[in-house]
């Protein structure tokens, strides 16, 4: 019987936790210009930005499907979802991004259109203008905590250039060594070059 009471008592608080009419593993309030579940957004959005292989395809596609799903009459009742829906595709569709697959490049830009056609266009505009502020901003402030990084802490900044010439080192050693591969063959430059 105590055991019962503890768990009652435990759903209680979750339930005051979480707030009247609302499950208790949202304790965030959505609140205007926040999407209507920000965990759900954030955490699509981190696999979408962040993540690889099915796992940033599914997030993308569900970006667009969702965004085709609520269609102009659901971003107008909630236009904060633009802006949190948009953030994976414009991420993995931007060519300054490392370390995002082809397929995924080519997937974001589809889902873009699907969301530009699903969006109102001034809704589209907007949130596309804060989402690439926003990767502006985190780009700037990574800048500019970098750069007081090399002034903080010397001996790391250092070790980091050190790192860095060791790979333009290799790199230049490699195309040498490529180079040097084709030319040591028994045929002139201008003979592999007629054949090629």
């Amino acid at each position: 019987d105590d055991d019962d009471d503890d768990d009652a008592e435990k759903a209680a608080g979750e339930k005051e936790d979480a707030g009247p009419g609302r499950p208790p593993y949202e304790k965030e309030d959505a609140g205007p210009g926040r999407p209507p579940y920000p965990w759900l957004f954030r955490r699509m959005g981190k696999i979408g930005a962040g993540g690889s292989g099915a796992a940033r395809a599914s997030s993308l596609r569900w970006c667009a499907a969702t965004a085709s799903s609520l269609g102009a009459d659901g971003f107008a009742a909630e236009p904060a979802c633009a802006a949190a829906l948009l953030l994976p595709a414009v991420l993995c569709a931007d060519d300054a991004v490392k370390g995002v697959a082809e397929e995924h490049r080519e997937l974001a830009r589809e889902a873009l259109e699907v969301m530009r056609g699903a969006l109102p266009a001034d809704v589209f505009g907007k949130a596309y203008a804060a989402v690439q502020k926003r990767i502006a901003a985190r780009r700037e402030r990574r800048r500019k905590m970098k750069a007081l990084e090399a002034v903080t802490d010397p001996e790391k900044a250092a070790r980091a250039r050190l790192a860095k010439a060791e790979k333009r080192s290799a790199a230049r050693k490699r195309k040498i060594q490529e180079y040097r591969a084709g030319k040591g063959s028994s045929q002139s430059t201008k003979k592999r070059a007629r054949e090629v």
